[in-house]
């Protein structure tokens, strides 16, 4: 895996979901797994953008936007999502 190149910043931030996933717990709302993961982005010293809209393309053609959850350092897109189970 050495050839991966965001492969510490993928590590950083798996450890930084688990973080905020073992404080806050089960059944929290989105909106708030997203501000605790602004809080340690900024502590960490991770650049973000968050919620970052991009056209959707297909065949050359905008079809419509999606909205991506978080942008690190313009290299690794992060996507949340809250379910009760998988």
């Amino acid at each position: 895996m050495d050839d991966f190149p965001q492969l510490e910043l993928t590590r950083q931030t798996i450890g930084i979901a688990f973080r905020v996933y073992n404080a806050l717990g089960y059944g929290v709302r989105e909106q708030y797994i997203h501000r605790a993961l602004c809080k340690e982005f900024d502590d960490a010293g991770i650049a973000y953008q968050h919620e970052v809209v991009v056209p959707l393309i297909y065949r050359g053609e905008q079809i419509g936007n999606y909205r991506l959850d978080f942008v690190l350092r313009n290299e690794l897109v992060v996507e949340i999502k809250v379910v009760p189970f998988i």
